[in-house]
Order: C-alpha cells, then sequence, then structure tokens
C-alpha cells in the first residue's frame, strides 16, 4: 500500500483541458505539487506513485508554465517527468532500512524563486504479502470466545509470527474483540440471552498498521447449541485457548464416571472436528524402526498424550476437504514467548504429508520430546479461502496413572 500526507489529487482531466485558458490569468508564483488523493504512505521497492506538478498565480488561479522549464528533485528516489508539461512519477529507492520522509521539490529554472514541495513517507517493503488469522474452529456457540493469533503470510504461501509491527483487528457485525498479546486477540460471541444473533456471522478483520494492504480477515459462524457429539469423544467445547486443554462441564450428580475411549481403528476427533488422530506410537531408542503393534491409547479428545518414551509418532488425518497446506509449528513448554518453529518440509522429518487409502491427507508427525516440559505441537490448516485452523497436540514425558491429562507427580504451582 502506497501513502502520503498533506496534499491531495485534485485535478481531473477537465480542468488540464481548462489549463491553457488560465493561464493567461497571471504567471505562476508557486508551483503545487499533487500525488494521488488518499495515498498517504509510499513503500520502497514499489513501482511508483503518479505525480501532478502544475503552476499557481497570486490569485490562487491554476496556471500553466509557458515557455519556462520545471526543475525537479527528490531527497531520496527518483521524480521523473512521464508526459509534458504536468504529469511526472515519483520511484521510490529498491530499500530503505526505516520509515523515513522524503521531500519533492519543483522550481522553474529561468525564476527559481518560483517553486513548491511536498513531503512523501516512506516505509520498508512490506514485511507479508497478506495476514492469516488462525483459529481452532469457525464456528462459535453464544456465550463462549474464542482466541485469533494473526500470523502473516509470505510471498511463498509460507506464515511466520509478526514481530516489531502492530496488528489492529476489528470485528465487523456481532460480537467484540480483546486484545491479550502482541498478535493474539480474544473474540467474544455475544450471550446466549440474545439468541437473535444465532446464525449471524461476525467478520474479523485484521491488518498491519502502516500497511493496510497487508490484511486478512475470518468469519465465525455463530450458533444456539454447541455441535453434536461426534465420534470417539464426547460434543466438543467451543474452541478453548490454543495452549490450554479442552475443559468440559461436570456430569450431573449420580451419572457414572465416563470410561476415556480408547483409541479404536478409526482413531479420535478432535474437539474441533477438523482432524482426527488415527494412531500415536511411542519409543525409548532412536531408531529407523516404529513399533507396529504396540501404540499407546489416546484418553480423549484434544488430551495431553503423556508417555515414558522419548520419541513419538502421531498419524493425522485431515477431515477438511478444503485444506490445501499444512505446516507444523511446534514449541517448548507453556509460554507464549517461547521460540516457535514453522515446519512444512523439515529436513529432519518433523513432518511428512501423504494420502491414505480412503483419499484422506494424513499428516505424519515424528518428535523427540524434553525430560521436563510439555512439546506443543500445532497443525496449522490453510484452507482453499486462505483461512488457517489451529489443531494442538500436547506430548509430556512420564506416566499418567490417573489419566487427568498431567504426568503423575506434577503440582500446580502457587
Amino acid at each position: 500500500m502506497r501513502t502520503l500526507t498533506q496534499y491531495t489529487w485534485t485535478l481531473a482531466v477537465a480542468a488540464l483541458a481548462a489549463l491553457a485558458g488560465t493561464a493567461s490569468a497571471g504567471d505562476a508564483v508557486r508551483i503545487l505539487i499533487e500525488p494521488p488523493k488518499d495515498v498517504v504512505n509510499v513503500e520502497a521497492g514499489d513501482p511508483g506513485i503518479d505525480v501532478q506538478i502544475v503552476g499557481q498565480d497570486a490569485a490562487n488561479i491554476r496556471v500553466a508554465f509557458g515557455d519556462k522549464k520545471v526543475e525537479v528533485s527528490a531527497t531520496d528516489g527518483e521524480l521523473v517527468l512521464v508526459e509534458a508539461p504536468y504529469k511526472y512519477k515519483y520511484i521510490p529507492p529498491a530499500t530503505v532500512d526505516a520509515a523515513t520522509s522524503v521531500t519533492l521539490r519543483a522550481w522553474l529554472k529561468q525564476t527559481p524563486g518560483v517553486s513548491g514541495q511536498a513531503t512523501i513517507q516512506l516505509l520498508p517493503r512490506r514485511p507479508f504479502e497478506r495476514l492469516a488469522l488462525v483459529a481452532a474452529a469457525t464456528k462459535l456457540e453464544l456465550g463462549k470466545s474464542m482466541e485469533i493469533e494473526v500470523r502473516g503470510v509470505r510471498a511463498d504461501g509460507t506464515s511466520a509470527n509478526i514481530k516489531g509491527y502492530k496488528v489492529i483487528l476489528n470485528s465487523e457485525g456481532v460480537g467484540t474483540v480483546e486484545q491479550m498479546a502482541a498478535t493474539v486477540f480474544r473474540y467474544v460471541a455475544p450471550a446466549r440471552t440474545e439468541p437473535k444473533y444465532a446464525g449471524a456471522t461476525a467478520h474479523l478483520r485484521a491488518h498491519i498498521e502502516g500497511y493496510r494492504s497487508v490484511n486478512g480477515d475470518l468469519s465465525i459462524v455463530l450458533m444456539l447449541e454447541a455441535p453434536p457429539a461426534a465420534p470417539g469423544g464426547s460434543s466438543p467445547p467451543a474452541s478453548p485457548p490454543p495452549s490450554s486443554p479442552p475443559t468440559t462441564n461436570p456430569p450431573p450428580a449420580g451419572t457414572p464416571p465416563r470410561v476415556p475411549p480408547v483409541q479404536g481403528e478409526d482413531g479420535v476427533l478432535w474437539p474441533s472436528g477438523n482432524v482426527k488422530l488415527l494412531v500415536w506410537r511411542t519409543k525409548a531408542l532412536k531408531t529407523d524402526e516404529w513399533p507396529t503393534k504396540e501404540r499407546e491409547d489416546v484418553g480423549g479428545p484434544g488430551k495431553t498424550l503423556v508417555a515414558r518414551a522419548q520419541y513419538h509418532r502421531l498419524r493425522i488425518e485431515i477431515q477438511r476437504a478444503d485444506v490445501r497446506k499444512v505446516e507444523l509449528e511446534w514449541f517448548v513448554g507453556d509460554k507464549k514467548g517461547a521460540a516457535v518453529h514453522i515446519d512444512d518440509a523439515d529436513k529432519e522429518g518433523r513432518l511428512r504429508i501423504e494420502k491414505n487409502k480412503a483419499g484422506k491427507t494424513c499428516a505424519i508427525i515424528e518428535v523427540e520430546t524434553p525430560d521436563e516440559k510439555p512439546l506443543i505441537l500445532n497443525l496449522l490448516l490453510t484452507t482453499a479461502k486462505g483461512e488457517i485452523l489451529k489443531e494442538e497436540f500436547v506430548i509430556q514425558r512420564g506416566r499418567d496413572k490417573n489419566d487427568d491429562g498431567k504426568k503423575d507427580g506434577d503440582k500446580k504451582k502457587k
């Protein structure tokens, strides 16, 4: 996006035709330098913007320059004549290290005192081509909330954390947005006491400050009730925060305790319904072979995977047919500021994509877990519409005899 302050593009084609008639009103005593309307910033490496240069007499009437020659300059980049006498183009430099102001000047060679200038804000080249709003789902129950992470998407389609730029996210329509961190927001749906919003769509739109063309959006459909129960587990909760295990409401008094589903041939459907964990295998030694018979039992949808073995292999089936790209993000520990890695073609083989016999896309993840802290894996699913959905898998070294999603001996910090 290109922008420029203080001046507007005011001369229309009809005014250009009338210039010859106004020139006789007097000689130019000043020069007007006019970039396009609503252009506020110019990016380094941009093809350039049109600039109009015209004279103005003492009565503020636009006049021609007659036989006098116009000289021009720019403190950075180039200001060049495209078509005499009024059409010019400002061409910014290929790169700049930081935002800076550029002054465009024009004067008459025969009478240098007749001059004018304009100031352009020059920005470094845009850091990303567009933004992606990453969410656990695109549907949300009234009265619930959902975390949204904003990521930058490069020209090659890969995504990355946004650092050093301010992200602005707004909601159009229903609901509100709260900023949790630099690039993490929380969308809050209207209360359940307002059923009129059931079926409504919230449009979330984000952009980088100063780069309005670097933007992205996400649509969230609001529901009165949570989605129906999914095979292999209980009804999914309304999109828990990405870094926390999903929670469920306690059963009514007298209800027999639910036995967590054991992983079967069909696998365990994750809470969002977007992916299914088919197989989870572990081994203690770093060998080329994985056990074919022994496999770990998944306690339930979205639960932490706790095992004593050091090496883990997950086979995850993508349920959505509109997914066009799968990436892997991982970090150690539960801190938002921890190092994040994006991996869609890892030489170490952490992520591999293949089709199964049913024709569905499967993500094969092979990782080594640390001794103490949990390893958090996020599958980033890019849909045909450019939306990026995040599916979280947490792996922990240890034992989990009581099936509470935590390794035995863990204590809550006071």
